[in-house]
């Protein structure tokens, strides 16, 4: 059943109370950190220019609702398709390093590189290239569980 509703949230510091027009729903401010987490606790572009530092991307965006740990979605550059393997490595590296001294919310859990530019005429940005992360996670987000749930910390080449 889909809710219609005004949702006013109240938090405290143990719990999290939601009251939507036709229930109210009190739920442990700690069970909604996985879906959350980006609006409240993270600011993804601080996450974001800590890998853009590597030179490895065109563009980024750190996704991850409904995760417990972000992911970050990326387009690598000419450099990084030179040599895939140097690449990928270096990214184990710097993701390594990111989450050593991260917070926990925080730790980024996969790098994902796709084959295919952001740009308008796909919809991903603007015309002025600025990402439409709504637009990113209706593109993509069928796909976090099955990333996030991955073997390889660095996976290459899905198409849009």
């Amino acid at each position: 059943m889909k809710r219609i509703g005004i949702l006013f949230l109240l938090a405290s510091s143990i719990n999290c109370v939601a009251f939507f027009a036709d229930s109210l729903k009190i739920t442990p401010l700690l069970a909604m950190i996985p879906t959350l987490w980006l609006l409240i606790l993270a600011h993804p572009h601080l996450i974001e220019e800590k890998f853009e530092k590597s030179n490895l991307f065109q563009q980024l965006c750190i996704v991850g609702l409904g995760l417990a740990q972000p992911i970050l979605l990326a387009v690598p550059n000419e450099q990084a398709l030179n040599d895939k393997e140097k690449t990928k490595e270096s990214l184990k590296k710097i993701l390594l390093d990111f989450n050593s001294t991260a917070d926990g919310y925080k730790k980024v859990k996969k790098i994902i590189l796709l084959s295919e530019d952001w740009a308008p005429e796909n919809g991903l940005t603007t015309p002025t290239l600025k990402i439409k992360r709504a637009k990113i996670d209706e593109a993509f987000s069928s796909k976090y569980q099955n990333w996030y749930n991955a073997t390889e910390e660095v996976i290459w080449g899905y198409i849009i």
